[in-house]
Formats: C-alpha cells, sequence, structure tokens
C-alpha cells in the first residue's frame, strides 16, 4: 500500500469529487440533520452534537448557509 501526504490526499480527492473533503462532510451532516429533523423530535442541540459539531450554534450558522433555513424552520417546512 502507497501512503500520500495529507496535502496530495486533499488534492485527489478534489480532483475526484469536485470539492474539498471538508466541504464533503460538511454535506453530509447536513444531510443527516434533514433527516434527523424530519423524522424525529430530537432538539437541535442534540442534532448538533449528534452529527459532530462542537456547538449548536455552529451548527444552525452552516444549516442556515447551506439549506437558506434555520433548523426550526426547516423542521416546520419539511413533509410529514
Amino acid at each position: 500500500m502507497r501512503l500520500v501526504s495529507p496535502s496530495r490526499f486533499a488534492h485527489l480527492f478534489k480532483e475526484e469529487y469536485g470539492k474539498s473533503v471538508h466541504q464533503y462532510v460538511t454535506e453530509l451532516r447536513i444531510a443527516r440533520a434533514r433527516l434527523l429533523l424530519e423524522s424525529t423530535t430530537m432538539t437541535v442541540s442534540e442534532i448538533a452534537y449528534e452529527i459532530g459539531y462542537q456547538t449548536p450554534h455552529h451548527f444552525y450558522s452552516i444549516f442556515k448557509a447551506i439549506t437558506g433555513l434555520t433548523p426550526l424552520q426547516y423542521r416546520d417546512s419539511a413533509p410529514r
């Protein structure tokens, strides 16, 4: 097995997927958050910690930047 440096891995990842590792992981986290908002009664804080954010505020900011809605607005607008 051939090892690559972290910077080389990041370059190869972006070349293959068209986005950075950070962007990819963020998209996965937000997708999981959407599912949890739609299918559970977990609080926004519980979801933030569940998907790996250190603070609910940071999760809230990222979620709104990506979706255009706050987590609670998203939950209220999700089909049931």
